[in-house]
């Protein structure tokens, strides 16, 4: 195979697969090396038909723009124009609905309903109740619990609905404030009612997952748990000396000892950014993380959150928390350069000024928020000292009615000196005298621009993993109650695989920093959703082709290592993590195997 050398270094994840509709020959696998390492997923070696390559040839292979097909591809028309009908205060609408676990469900899940509420400024979100019925019949009646990070009301029903010999068709209907209590903003009731079809599949089809089980493994500081028969399973020795090694990274930097041991689940399914810590570390791992970033930075990163509790003599304002695990792990996604990185911010015009960003962390642009939080608890300890940011850190009380601005405003002027303009404004003055790198700004602007693509296709595609409107589950009452779906499914679309598989290579391409084929690969997957999901341009067609030629073949791809008329294509069968690979290339006008 003349792609073989491309092979050493994929960065890979596991997912749902699709029904075997043939029976091919049976496929080489290839296994994952032994030796940890920490990248984000697990690396392939020699296969019997590939020649192995020394471990140290990193290179991404060229991605040339094959030859556009002699036919052209139809250019969809615009829909139609629809007129919004004005809403009171309290309401439910369609897209305010997630369901889990994502993807088809299978009679025997046991579902959470997640439902976004919009109402009035005037009523406390606590006074709202819903009724779910389900055929007619009522389900529950609660109230609404809380908040997303989009600061949407949501009531989250945790394994709500048992499935099991349900398999059929079910009217999920969903009303709001059903009692009429709320009389002042909610005139019309007409639209606090929205009815769900929800389809429940035979637990027959659900192919390779039906006996999953947790495995939990000792380390030191922490439980590592995961599922059975997820790449995480195939690769938890690698995991293990990884996690203990990122772990002990994080103490060293922060100067903590745990006083406890960290439970650390790595799970299938993509969340937000691919991590999130509460009382556990909860990290994606799989053979298509369209979210990339290194599994080590994740881990620092998460296990920072969990410490720095035992610093914070109160709970943490989330700038201060974000900025210190970024500057902590050296980087948001891989190690980077934050004055350098943030010197880029300013010189393109993306900085934004701290007072706004303080009190509205997560709505705004997330890379640059976080950059920016962890630059500036870099330049507070390296001009004051860590010893003096701890005891800062520790000490800072967050406002009541969570307007903090003021507050660090007064914080930082008791215990540096100088008001948040003062030092922000000495801060960008440092920034001003770093020369710009380009590879620092093309890569800067590059990030900006793929975590941009990445989550529109998430609102659209895959909302469920959206990080503002997921619900992010305690692991633990998922193991409690027996419960992996949630955690190791996807939507499974081909639409899913063919962008999830564009958005890999193009986050892949940028990390090596080969900016201008990242440019390229992100303006396809741009062209696909600005055109309802139609590959309108050769590069998305190409990509498009191969994930469905081997759908066909009842094969999951996992990656396409795409060189102009040639590719290899990375895929995984029946839901089992066990890589195997096929070789593409174009013959005439369409893309097929090497025999």
């Amino acid at each position: 195979m003349r792609l073989a050398s491309a092979l050493v270094c994929l960065t890979l994840l596991t997912s749902a697969c699709s029904v075997l509709q043939e029976t091919p020959a049976p496929p080489v696998p290839v296994e994952p090396v032994a030796t940890p390492v920490p990248t984000v997923a697990p690396t392939l070696t020699q296969a019997p038909t590939l020649t192995a390559v020394p471990p140290t040839a990193t290179a991404e292979p060229e991605l040339v723009e094959p030859t556009a097909p002699p036919t052209e591809l139809p250019v969809p028309t615009d829909p139609p124009s629809t007129t919004e009908p004005v809403q009171d205060g309290l309401f439910i609408e369609d897209g305010q609905l997630n369901i889990y676990p994502p993807g088809k469900i299978y009679a025997g899940d046991q579902v959470t309903f997640h439902l976004a509420v919009s109402i009035p400024d005037t009523v406390s979100f606590s006074n709202v109740a819903v009724r779910v019925d389900v055929n007619g019949e009522r389900l529950t009646q609660q109230s609404i619990n809380g908040r997303n990070l989009g600061r949407e009301y949501t009531l989250i029903l945790p394994l709500i609905w048992d499935t099991t010999g349900l398999e059929g068709t079910h009217t999920i209907t969903f009303t709001a404030d059903p009692d009429d209590v709320i009389q002042e903003g909610d005139e019309n009731l007409a639209n606090n009612q929205m009815n769900y079809e929800l389809v429940v599949h035979s637990a027959t089809e659900n192919l390779g997952r039906a006996d999953q089980t947790w495995i939990v493994k000792e380390i030191p500081y922490a439980r590592i748990h995961v599922v059975s028969g997820t790449a995480a399973e195939r690769d938890l020795e690698k995991l293990a000396i990884t996690t203990e090694a990122s772990i002990k990274k994080a103490i060293d930097m922060l100067g903590e000892e745990p006083r406890r041991i960290y439970d650390v689940y790595f799970i299938e399914r993509v969340v937000g950014q691919g991590g999130y810590a509460g009382g556990s570390m909860v990290i994606t791992y799989n053979d298509r993380n369209y979210t990339g970033g290194r599994i080590d930075e994740v881990i620092v990163h998460e296990t920072v959150h969990l410490l720095d509790q035992q610093i914070s003599r109160y709970s943490r304002i989330t700038f201060l928390a974000e900025g210190l695990a970024v500057y902590t792990s050296g980087g948001h996604y891989k190690p980077e350069d934050l004055n350098a990185r943030a010197a880029a911010l300013v010189a393109t015009g993306n900085y934004i000024p701290l007072s706004q960003i303080v009190d509205n962390f997560y709505p705004v642009q997330h890379e640059i928020g976080y950059l920016e939080a962890g630059a500036f608890v870099q330049y507070l300890v390296d001009t004051y000292g860590w010893d003096q940011f701890k005891e800062f850190y520790a000490d800072f009380q967050p406002a009541p009615n969570g307007i903090n601005a003021p507050v660090l405003n007064e914080a930082l002027l008791a215990d540096y000196g100088k008001t948040l303009e003062q030092i922000e404004q000495d801060w960008l003055t440092k920034l001003g005298e770093i020369s710009l790198d380009r590879e620092v700004v093309a890569d800067l602007n590059g990030t900006i621009r793929f975590y941009n693509i990445m989550r529109r296709y998430q609102s659209i595609h895959d909302p469920t993993a959206y990080f503002l409107e997921a619900w992010l589950p305690r692991p633990n009452l998922l193991r409690d109650r027996g419960a992996t779906a949630e955690l190791t499914r996807h939507p499974e679309e081909t639409i899913n695989l063919v962008l999830e598989v564009m958005l890999t290579e193009a986050e892949i391409l940028l990390r090596s920093g080969n900016f201008r084929q990242a440019e390229v690969l992100m303006g396809s997957i741009e062209r696909a959703l600005d055109n309802q999901n139609n590959f309108i341009d050769p590069l998305g067609a190409t990509y498009n082709e191969i994930v469905l030629e081997a759908h066909g073949r009842g094969y999951e791809i996992q990656r396409i290592l795409l060189d102009g008329q040639s590719a290899i294509a990375v895929y995984t069968i029946n839901n089992q993590p066990t890589l195997y690979t096929l070789e593409y290339s174009r013959q005439g006008a369409a893309w097929a195997v090497v025999q």
